[in-house]
């Protein structure tokens, strides 16, 4: 009895847990199937294209690296000789410098009775230059021809009526090929208008040789 003389009401009976889980707000779920087991068969298919994406990625930087190192090695092949020759280019540069100051002298008192050395030295430099053509050498062609900034190295200029501006009048020292690159460029002098010409002087260098 309570203190005002109420009978107590009956105690509550223990709420079961399912009853508890039975009245919870269910959560609400996504309609595109949140929730739901993923599918294996679409998960495999998904690793099967990143795989060959993968592999044609791997197979073609593959196919890429061959093909590089043919290449490079093809290079090699062909210009395994190019220090060497450069090497040799000074001794051929003597035999005509030889060549050439006999020439010079061959009018010369005392160079009477040289005929011989010279015709010898000569065939030297010939065979020497032959030997270097067998392996790919050639020379470069500079002597009244336009200036070429690829095969040519200009040194000076030099004022040339007979010539046009820009045009190889003198050759210092030979150039050659070694097959497609250039073993070593043409020292040359380049022609300049005369002074008052209207044909300007610069121009075929970026910058006029002094």
């Amino acid at each position: 009895m309570t203190s005002e003389g109420k009978p107590e009401p009956p105690p509550m009976p223990p709420r079961d847990a399912e009853e508890d889980l039975a009245e919870e707000v269910p959560v609400p779920v996504s309609e595109a199937g949140a929730g739901e087991a993923p599918d294996p068969e679409a998960d495999s298919a998904a690793r099967l294209r990143e795989a060959e994406d993968r592999y044609v990625r791997l197979y073609a930087e593959f196919e890429n690296y061959k093909k590089r190192t043919a290449r490079e090695n093809e290079d090699y092949r062909r210009y395994a000789n190019e220090g060497v020759l450069k090497d040799m280019l000074p001794v051929l540069d003597n035999f005509e410098r030889a060549v050439s100051h006999a020439k010079e002298a061959s009018g010369a008192a005392e160079a009477k009775g040289a005929g011989g050395l010279l015709e010898g030295v000569e065939l030297i430099r010939k065979q020497f230059l032959d030997v270097l053509g067998k392996l790919g050498v050639s020379p470069i062609e500079a002597m009244g021809k336009p200036f070429d900034p690829q095969v040519h190295q200009a040194v000076s200029q030099r004022e040339a009526a007979d010539a046009a501006p820009g045009t190889v009048v003198d050759e210092l020292q030979r150039g050659f090929h070694f097959r497609e690159r250039v073993l070593r460029p043409a020292m040359v002098v380049v022609a300049r208008a005369p002074e008052g010409a209207d044909a300007p002087a610069e121009g075929f260098l970026g910058d006029e040789v002094k």
